[in-house]
């Protein structure tokens, strides 16, 4: 099913079966198939002999929406129903994506991959900025502090100090990124002194209540990226119980 207004057009898709002892068709998708701008292949795509759902996504250019990527979706029989498989989206052109895919990276536990990320945000001229006041000082600091922490989460303490150090020297007081000196102060001291990082991380929580302005440049890329919330500032938890 496809219904288009002012040149957008919002898909939503139903795989049937017929049921001969219901006498009625049932849906083999219990999770809805749904997108917008999207083009729809129906296809054996990895040639196992049992068709599947492409769906290839490019977002309409609305700026409250924020920077997007296009992205496809493949979604494929696992004997009892049609599930989402593979999500691939393209590589970052924006700087705020790269975060975004670091990010991922660490709170997967992919320490290594999200310490190259970050460096990536820090130091690539290529990646396009947005719209966002100070955005090339404040995601630098931001990443800096990120890359921080996934070093000391893999066990290059050094590491992590060092970085730590060049964070502080580049945000002095009064400058965009210097929240994050704050921020990356609270995990180092709590690291050095426990060795945990969820016991660190927890402190990074106790600061930021006080520093709402860490979560506003993060969360001015509009209502089609990521929102962060202050938990989301350091990935790593205690365990309950």
């Amino acid at each position: 099913q496809q219904t288009c207004q002012t040149g957008r057009c919002a898909i939503a898709m139903h795989i049937l079966s017929w049921s001969g002892t219901l006498g009625a068709f049932s849906p083999l998708n219990s999770t809805p198939i749904s997108a917008n701008n999207a083009r729809v292949v129906i296809a054996d795509l990895d040639d196992d002999g049992i068709l599947e759902v492409s769906l290839s996504l490019t977002p309409a250019f609305d700026t409250a929406q924020g920077p997007q990527r296009r992205s496809t979706e493949m979604w494929d029989w696992d004997g009892q129903n049609y599930r989402l498989a593979v999500v691939e989206i393209e590589a970052p052109v924006y700087r705020i994506h790269a975060l975004h895919d670091a990010d991922m990276l660490l709170e997967q536990g992919d320490l290594e991959g999200a310490i190259r990320l970050y460096d990536k945000v820090r130091d690539d001229a290529a990646l396009q900025p947005w719209n966002v006041a100070n955005e090339a000082f404040v995601l630098r600091a931001y990443a800096g502090m990120r890359k921080m922490i996934a070093q000391a989460a893999n066990d290059a303490r050094r590491s992590a100090n060092a970085t730590y150090a060049a964070l502080e020297s580049e945000n002095p007081a009064g400058t965009p990124g210097q929240v994050y000196v704050t921020l990356a102060k609270s995990f180092i001291d709590a690291f050095n002194r426990t060795r945990s990082p969820a016991q660190a991380c927890a402190e990074v929580f106790e600061t930021a209540q006080e520093r709402p302005d860490a979560l506003i440049p993060l969360n001015s890329y509009g209502y089609g990226n990521r929102a962060y919330t202050f938990a989301d500032l350091c990935p790593f938890r205690e365990r309950e119980g």
